[in-house]
């Protein structure tokens, strides 16, 4: 009799719940909750889009784009979004201050991102990574929030304190908005967070936004580099000119881009030495040599601090990872680190003193020939060597006589040689045999030769000398470590790079502090300047009166009006504001008030204009004063601070305030106006009130040519001060209090400074100490941090809203990493499978049961 097998009975399962879209996706609470965001972001963002001062039309049109954008691949708007940041501010040209161009990215991204989160499914993340991956923390969470309402209360304190709340698309530092244009860049992070959180779950999430942060670097680069193309030169380090690039939120100083550098530098490295993509890989590097320029011409002893100190910590947490914590071998790595630093440094400094750039760029090149060339050095011997020296001298006297024929000839000689060089290294590492490795080691001694010879064509003999003893010390160096049973250079491809682009900028940095005058009288008055600024932070803080003021802050932005009431010695800033009498608005130009009112230290209110070189305009302006006032008017080229060429005027307008007085004089532009296309220099009308802490009331203002057109646009104030701009050219203590720890306090009082501290210390703590360091990303994100809030011990950095808003951004990448399961353990994540339909165990059991009996009664086994 055939066995009885017990019936299995299926368990019910519990349905699953309902979806509105067949692929999954949120649930529809949190689909109304997206669209409520995305409609009043859109709102918003067509609001502002439609009150731009420049073709209003046209940006309507581009918000719309960027919306479908976001909402077809946010993915991409994202990183676009960072990547554009530091080039998308406009106001010289525009005259908005309050609101900005970052403003319509964010608010049309997040329009189409939660846009998209609402109306398309999107498949839910595995446990794995809903588990393990990038989340926020319920106590981050609530940082957050408490945070943000600390900034929500110190931007109530700042509109009461400014005279309550009155909108206007055209307000400065005393005006109430002044607190929203702060208040902005944590309130859009807060905005884009969810939306950050799923694209972080991504395949490649971070991936995606370090390289809009490394594209942004790049642009920013650029545009400092086109900017010492116009101005100086890209050699000129005795000059006193300091560059701004595309932040226009220096135009009162500042440090926007001494912090963004500080800060975006670390994603670039991330860029370079993580990324498998050749073309990424190439990218990277042209980014990170031209940001190092930029860091070099920025002449600021803050950038020269961050940037080398949290680069140091970042290969520190780089290796912390990978060393597993293996603390004598991370100490071996710090020793080496430290003797090629001094290496390279006394190389470019004994090349440089008598041969110049050019000598350093040939001694560099050698150096970096020699890293890639270690490999062909220990595949040949000693008479290889002596065979590939006799090679490299035949070579070297050939190209001595030709170069001596040619124009420039031994720069020739040398790129060929160069070529050679990296020519039979790469074939020499491909073969792998003898022979080739041969050539490589002739071909980087004859390029050896010929670094000596640049320098004896540019320097003379005492630069012959300098280059021959220091080429000579890095080829013995060489053959000596090539005998060593441990390599001296890295040999993984993207490290030796990395060494070579190091190189780069220590012997680049050497170059510029012996050469250049400016930075070395800089750096001759740190002590001084360091007790000007510690007397800035007392007086700054002493304007904190009452226990209010000391918890919840003086109001965010009002550190610029305090100063023009608070400041010791009836000192002040100038400033502007457009006011009404009898019905008619003009522009109210209060000059500074100083002892000496120099012509660097006037308080200019500028248009950016279009002018013909050689050229007579007549300049027409309307104005009066109750005292006798002096105008500075001016033509000049100028990026921001810093000019160039300049006509000027100097009426004066007599005393009274019955009339307006009307004041005609010409100016002639001479060479400005002619600047070249690919390093344009742009060209500004500007006046100024030379009277210290007179009022200077100004009606109108034309600037017409020959052709009878006028030049300045709004110049009867018609749309307030839309397309006008304001700088301070030298004196900038009184627009920042100079300490991002000040700042918040000032600002927020000590209950937000307390937030401030947790939020920010959290996600660096977490990210360079904590559980989270393990996390590949951990280290960059670490190093970003530290060296933004480096350069923010000497400067404010929060008051500039495009670079904090990175920086907020950055903070809540790092509150968000987690340190995965899968890489502590040492395995990789495995796939959960669905659960499979199992019988209910007490039904088999009772099935078995009666079984059982039934063999036992009628004698069946089984």
């Amino acid at each position: 009799m055939a066995a009885i097998q017990p019936r299995a009975r299926a368990v019910p399962q519990r349905a699953p719940a309902r979806s509105s879209s067949r692929s999954g996706g949120p649930p529809a609470i949190a689909r109304v909750a997206a669209m409520a965001v995305a409609l009043p972001c859109a709102a918003v963002g067509l609001v502002m889009a439609s009150a731009y001062p420049i073709a209003p039309l046209a940006v309507v049109a581009l918000f719309v784009a960027w919306t479908i954008f976001a909402f077809a691949r946010f993915s991409f708007a994202l990183p676009a979004t960072l990547a554009l940041m530091p080039v998308v501010g406009f106001a010289p040209i525009t005259g908005w201050f309050t609101f900005e161009e970052l403003d319509l990215l964010v608010l049309a991204g997040c329009a189409g991102g939660y846009a998209a989160l609402a109306i398309r499914a999107s498949p839910s993340p595995d446990p794995i990574t809903r588990r393990h991956g990038p989340r926020l923390s319920i106590f981050s969470i609530a940082l957050m929030g408490l945070f943000f309402v600390s900034t929500a209360i110190a931007l109530q304190r700042g509109i009461a304190a400014a005279g309550g709340f009155h909108f206007d698309w055209y307000q400065g530092y005393d005006d109430p908005l002044n607190s929203l244009r702060i208040f902005k860049s944590f309130a859009w992070v807060l905005l884009i967070t969810p939306l950050l959180l799923v694209e972080l779950r991504k395949p490649g999430g971070l991936d995606r936004i370090g390289l809009g942060m490394t594209a942004a670097l790049g642009l920013e680069s650029v545009a400092v580099l086109q900017e010492r193309l116009a101005f100086t030169g890209l050699l000129d380090f005795t000059d006193d000119y300091r560059v701004t690039g595309s932040f226009w939120e220096m135009h009162v100083g500042g440090a926007a881009l001494d912090g963004f550098l500080a800060l975006t530098i670390p994603f670039a490295v991330r860029e370079a030495v993580r990324n498998a993509s050749r073309a990424r890989l190439v990218g990277a590097w042209i980014v990170l040599a031209l940001a190092a320029y930029a860091c070099l011409v920025t002449f600021s002893r803050g950038v020269y601090a961050a940037v080398p100190l949290s680069s140091l910590l970042l290969v520190v947490l780089v290796f912390r990872q990978r060393l597993r914590l293996d603390r004598g071998a991370l100490w071996s790595l710090m020793a080496r680190g430290a003797l090629f630093t001094v290496l390279v440094a006394g190389c470019g400094f004994v090349v440089f003193r008598s041969g110049g750039y050019r000598a350093v760029l040939a001694t560099y090149l050698v150096l970096a020939v020699t890293i890639l060339v270690e490999p062909s050095l220990r595949r040949t011997g000693i008479t290889a060597w002596l065979a590939a020296a006799i090679a490299a001298l035949i070579l070297g006297a050939i190209g001595t006589v030709v170069g001596g024929v040619l124009p420039k000839g031994p720069y020739l000689i040398f790129a060929l040689a160069l070529a050679a060089a990296l020519a039979a290294t790469v074939h020499a590492e491909n073969r792998g045999t003898r022979s080739p490795a041969v050539v490589a080691v002739a071909a980087w001694m004859w390029l050896a030769l010929c670094a000596t010879l640049v320098a004896n064509h540019w320097g003379g003999l005492k630069a012959f000398v300098d280059s021959t003893a220091v080429v000579g010390t890095l080829v013995a160096l060489a053959l000596v470590a090539s005998r060593l049973p441990v390599s001296m250079w890295p040999q993984k491809r993207h490290e030796q790079v990395a060494t070579i682009g190091f190189a780069a900028v220590v012997m680049g940095s050497v170059a510029v502090f012996t050469a250049g005058a400016y930075m070395g009288g800089r750096f001759a008055t740190t002590g001084s300047d360091l007790d000007l600024r510690i007397a800035h932070w007392t007086e700054g803080i002493g304007r904190l009166h009452d226990v209010d003021d000391w918890l919840f802050g003086k109001g965010l932005g009002r550190f610029p009006a305090t100063s023009q009431f608070e400041s010791p010695g009836a000192i002040a800033p100038g400033s502007y504001r457009m006011a009404y009498r009898n019905g008619e608005g003009f522009l109210a130009l209060t000059g500074p008030r100083l002892k000496y009112l120099g012509y660097d230290e006037l308080f200019r209110f500028s248009q950016r204009v279009t002018v013909r070189p050689q050229t007579t305009y007549l300049v027409t302006m309307r104005a009066r004063s109750a005292q006798q006032t002096p105008v500075q008017v001016e033509l000049c080229e100028k990026q921001l601070l810093y000019h160039g060429a300049c006509v000027g005027a100097g009426p004066v307008v007599p005393a009274g305030l019955d009339g307006w007085q009307r004041l005609t004089f010409p100016l002639q532009s001479g060479s400005i106006g002619g600047s070249h296309a690919f390093a344009p220099r742009p060209v500004y009308f500007a006046i100024a009130n030379g009277n210290p802490g007179a009022v200077l009331e100004v009606r109108s203002l034309q600037m017409i040519g020959p052709d009878g057109v006028d030049v300045i646009a709004n110049g009867d104030f018609a749309v307030r001060t839309a397309r006008w701009f304001s700088s301070s050219d030298k004196w900038h203590l009184p627009w920042h209090i100079k300490n991002i720890v000040l700042d918040v306090l000032f600002d927020q009082g000590a209950i937000g400074l307390a937030l401030f501290a947790l939020l920010v210390g959290g996600a660096f703590l977490r990210t360079a100490v904590g559980r989270t360091f393990r996390h590949p990303d951990a280290p960059y994100v670490a190093a970003a941090i530290a060296g933004y809030l480096v350069v923010g011990a000497f400067d404010s950095l929060l008051d500039v809203p495009r670079v904090a808003f990175a920086f907020y951004l950055v903070v809540v990448v790092g509150l968000m990493l987690r340190n995965p399961r899968a890489a502590s353990a040492g395995s990789a994540p495995v796939a959960v499978a669905p659960r499979p339909v199992v019988p209910d165990v007490e039904v088999l059991d009772e099935a078995a049961a009666r079984a059982k009996r039934r063999q036992q009664a009628f004698g069946v086994r089984r």
